[in-house]
């Protein structure tokens, strides 16, 4: 179609520095909630931009860890009433082998357990998010079954993330 731009046509931001992955590939790919995908931004730039500091960076990342936090039971009714999942799009064994391949770089590339702890339970929410298949019997079953695993684990991670640089 004319007028329309290709992924390959826009600029891979080099302060990512997430090899043939960044960030923008699995919002896209997993739908996430704009809240999720921009704290994974900030996550995984926290530190990398020049001019910006990593205690800014996730001090951002928290701030839209809060809003995804106070609009989740929207995010987990949404995922979980959709029946036209991005599911038949996006292959979950395709979308677990990118991620684990992503997490793969960022171990490389040197970052922390931690923050690659955390970049891995975001990216499994986001999946769980467009899997709706989960063995569930009710909306609510879904929503404990998020807060009692991703959302526990995210807060753990990212945590102890914060109190390392120093983000009050």
């Amino acid at each position: 179609m004319k007028g329309l731009i290709k992924m390959k046509d826009f600029k891979r931001e080099d302060y990512y520095g997430t090899g043939k992955y960044q960030p923008l590939d699995f919002w896209e790919g997993l739908h996430m909630p704009a809240s999720l995908a921009t704290m994974l931004k900030y996550l995984v730039r926290a530190g990398k931009k020049n001019g910006e500091s990593k205690a800014k960076d996730l001090a951002k990342a928290e701030n839209y860890w809060n809003v995804f936090l106070y609009n989740i039971q929207d995010h987990v009714m949404f995922s979980y009433s959709n029946t036209y999942s991005s599911t038949r799009f996006y292959s979950y064994k395709l979308q677990a082998f990118t991620i684990g391949e992503f997490i793969e770089y960022l171990e490389e590339d040197g970052y922390d357990e931690d923050t690659i702890e955390c970049v891995h339970e975001i990216l499994s929410l986001g999946l769980k998010l467009v899997n709706v298949g989960y063995q569930v019997n009710s909306y609510m079953d879904y929503l404990n079954l998020i807060l009692q695993e991703n959302v526990t684990n995210i807060k753990r991670s990212f945590n102890k993330i914060l109190k390392e640089a120093g983000v009050d």
